[in-house]
């Protein structure tokens, strides 16, 4: 009769071990599947990197593109200086409201250019802000989950040796009644 209950006590207690061990699986699968988007979020950043980076080229070349109106703008002013200077004798007044308008152009153009840069600067630090904050954020959130899953893990590596130890006094008890 007493080895009777003792085996059903080792099936109840392997029973107990089977479950702790799925149980063990279970928290591990998870732990792959943070890892994984850990993985993907990394290379999200590295996309982000590259976005920067093209951005910045495209900045650059705007800047140089500024620099090119800002240069023919100067030379527009000085073809006009020098309309002027030949045709004062003949039509200064007509001369002087081209100047006028030329310059109009050139600030014009200046103030464009650089209303155009400001603004992709200012876009662009705004999405390169939002983009950091988004992936630091989703990053930390990773890690939270991945710590907590570590103290899952060890709790549940700590059940499974308390449940091997049980087994294994289990095993030496059946043994014992069985040998006796």
């Amino acid at each position: 009769m007493s080895v009777f209950t003792n085996g059903k006590e080792a099936i109840a207690r392997f029973q107990v071990m089977f479950q702790g061990l799925a149980d063990a699986a279970d928290m591990l699968s998870q732990f792959d599947s943070l890892q994984t988007h850990f993985d993907e979020l990394s290379a999200q950043k590295e996309i982000l990197k590259e976005e920067t980076i093209a951005a910045k080229a495209e900045l650059s070349k705007i800047k140089q593109d500024t620099a090119a109106i800002k240069k023919s703008c100067d030379e527009l002013e000085q073809q006009a200086q020098r309309n002027f200077d030949e045709k004062t004798k003949e039509a200064s007044m007509t001369a002087e409201k081209m100047l006028a308008e030329m310059r109009a152009q050139a600030d014009a153009h200046r103030a464009k250019a650089a209303s155009d840069v400001a603004d992709i600067e200012r876009q662009h630090a705004e999405h390169h802000a939002k983009a950091v904050v988004t992936a630091q954020a989703e990053i930390d959130d990773l890690n939270a989950k991945a710590k907590s899953l570590l103290g899952q893990c060890e709790t549940a590596q700590s059940t499974l040796d308390s449940l091997n130890a049980k087994i294994d006094a289990a095993r030496a008890t059946v043994q014992k009644m069985m040998g006796a």
